[in-house]
């Protein structure tokens, strides 16, 4: 994992703010604490990076049969969870974006 000094930190902020990207807010529980949230500018560009990943990467896997697309959508909710439950990274609201896979997905993908 890359670490980043707080003055690294702190610029990178401070840029996606004068963007209008996010924006700071206080922290009920701890004073010393700042949290740092999306605007509605900064979700609508989170949003449409997202769906332009997600055409990037059906494209890329268009030229593969349906069951090699099911295993790789398989492996990687399996890395996800992995991802997860291990704490590697926090659980997010982008994760209600995505729709886990079926029974049937998961059994023919393996």
């Amino acid at each position: 994992m890359t670490k980043l000094s707080p003055s690294a930190i702190t610029e990178t902020v401070e840029g996606l703010e004068r963007e209008h990207l996010v924006r700071r807010e206080s922290d009920a529980d701890d004073r010393r604490a700042v949290r740092v949230a999306l605007t509605a500018e900064g979700r609508k560009q989170l949003h449409q990076f997202e769906l332009a990943c997600a055409a990037s990467l059906a494209e890329r896997l268009a030229p593969l049969t349906a069951t090699q697309r099911h295993r790789i959508r398989a492996a990687f909710e399996d890395l996800r969870e992995v991802i997860v439950t291990k704490n590697f990274m926090p659980s997010s609201q982008a994760d209600a974006n995505l729709r886990p896979s079926t029974r049937k997905e998961a059994v023919h993908a393996r």
